[in-house]
């Protein structure tokens, strides 16, 4: 959409008013979205460049690889863009993991804050993907709604292929991902054996983004990666989604790069002891697979949520009271600063 001066402005403020519509109207982009002339070609070349990456790793070119890309693209829904995402790049690459190199099984674990409701919409009956996301899922957190709870499992042949970990908070930190990682993740990830992992890799999640508000760090990133790198034969590529604080991005980012290129995370400053609030979080997320009736897990089948004592789990646990404030993480991120300045 090309607009001059003047009608910018108008859009400008007509959209101050506008209520975002779920399904925007044919030919309308929603609120949250603007565009210009150089849109359509970004767009094209993210999604590509994405390709590009996979077709590399399929081909055992390279063993893994990172696309780092602009627009993001886990918002986009197969008829309409969304959250500052035209076009579902990893869920492109999936599709076309499946369709063009005849893959039976594609992982796409989604650890952006956001929830990636349009990857959830492509795959929500299709067991050939697996789609596992690790967001803030308070109702009014974006993107607003139902679909991003630990309910939403998947549906038809696909019913468990789709599992939410939503945390109810924000200050989560490396231990409530790890945490969640140890227990859910890689358990559904080993058992479903995948032949590609794909990683919507946004870093809103990390220690002090101003949107995300929860505290990973660098670090913990990298466990996250390398973690994953143990699945598929290390056929692993990540794909740049949110985040928004830009000195978090290029550490976050160099983190994951050392990861692929197999160097181990460096020491975690800070306790991997999960909170008492994620644990919590995470057992509702098993609780909602192990309901499904006839679920494809088996090695969550034997979890028994209700005998774990979550006040003695960890002798460390992080209760919900003393999770991260702002002025913790602020100390924390200087910390970090000057010790990466020696």
């Amino acid at each position: 959409m090309h607009l001059e001066p003047a009608a910018f402005e108008t859009e400008v403020e007509s959209r101050k008013h506008r209520t975002r519509k779920v399904h925007p109207a044919p030919g309308r982009i929603p609120s949250d979205i603007w565009a210009t002339l150089g849109t359509q070609p970004s767009i094209l070349r993210a999604a590509g460049s994405l390709l590009n990456v996979v077709d590399t790793v399929l081909d055992d070119t390279a063993l893994n690889g990172f696309a780092i890309i602009r627009p993001p693209g886990h918002h986009a829904h197969p008829d309409y863009p969304a959250g500052f995402c035209f076009a579902n790049n990893v869920a492109i690459a999936a599709k076309h993991a499946v369709a063009q190199h005849g893959l039976k099984r594609v992982l796409i674990v989604d650890w952006d804050i956001h929830h990636g409701d349009g990857s959830q919409d492509a795959f929500y009956e299709d067991p050939r993907v697996c789609y596992i996301s690790l967001h803030r899922g308070e109702f009014k957190f974006y993107p607003e709604g139902t679909e991003k709870f630990a309910s939403s499992t998947g549906a038809g042949a696909g019913s468990g292929y789709n599992i939410n970990i939503p945390w109810q908070q924000g200050g989560m930190t490396d231990g409530d991902y790890i945490t969640a990682f140890l227990r859910l993740v890689m358990p559904v990830a080993y058992e479903f054996a995948p032949e590609l992992v794909l990683v919507s890799c946004g870093f809103d999640a990390a220690l002090g983004d101003p949107l995300g508000g929860c505290c990973v760090t660098e670090v913990g990133y990298g466990i996250m990666t390398r973690m994953l790198m143990t699945l598929a034969g290390g056929k692993v590529v990540l794909a740049l989604e949110g985040g928004y604080k830009l000195e978090m991005i290029s550490k976050c980012a160099g983190s994951v790069v050392r990861a692929l290129l197999g160097h181990e995370p460096e020491i975690n400053l800070v306790p991997l002891a999960p909170s008492l609030a994620g644990l919590m979080d995470i057992k509702s997320a098993l609780d909602a697979q192990r309901s499904i009736p006839n679920s494809p897990w088996k090695s969550l089948k034997f979890y028994d949520g209700n005998s774990v004592d979550y006040d003695a789990t960890f002798s460390t646990v992080q209760t919900p009271g003393n999770l991260p404030n702002k002025e913790s993480v602020d100390s924390l991120v200087a910390d970090l600063d000057s010790l990466s300045a020696k």
